[in-house]
């Protein structure tokens, strides 16, 4: 899937291409949102995610954000706010908790190990079955992880 992601995030950075899809397609809130979820989202829920995105003008920063997720070493600017947050986790003695899901997405199991050996004194929590957006896919699973979490930090 990550190929996938990185042609994907490559064809929004076109000028042309990412703006017929961003700005024209409301590709975030009509394909991608659904395609990254395991069930369907209710009518109800479909209405209030795209209610901010009702327009063209609304969509710029649906279209600014993947613009600057770095892409073999650019934007320049991207790269080191990544590499500082990357520091920062690196030091920080903050309690953090890192919810996964299976398959996952942009934290998938397999990558678990990644942020245990850089985030010291990390904890995780297996939420269950999930893509991207697994706060849709298990809800009541991460809000029971997030607050037995609190309850011991």
């Amino acid at each position: 899937m990550g190929e996938e992601m990185g042609g994907m995030f490559r064809a929004l950075q076109d000028p042309e291409q990412g703006y017929q899809m961003v700005m024209e397609g409301n590709m975030f809130v009509e394909s991608i949102l659904p395609m990254m979820i395991n069930r369907p989202l209710g009518d109800e829920a479909k209405v209030e995610y795209g209610a901010p995105y009702q327009d063209v003008e609304s969509r710029l920063p649906t279209w600014m954000w993947p613009r600057e997720v770095p892409i073999g070493g650019a934007p320049a600017s991207s790269v080191a706010l990544m590499d500082d947050i990357a520091a920062f986790m690196g030091e920080t003695d903050m309690p953090v908790l890192l919810t996964y899901a299976e398959p996952g997405v942009l934290v998938p199991p397999q990558a678990v190990p990644f942020y245990t050996n850089l985030i010291g004194g990390l904890e995780t929590a297996f939420v269950g079955q999930g893509l991207h957006f697994i706060q849709e896919d298990q809800p009541d699973t991460i809000g029971r992880a997030i607050a037995d979490w609190l309850r011991r930090n």
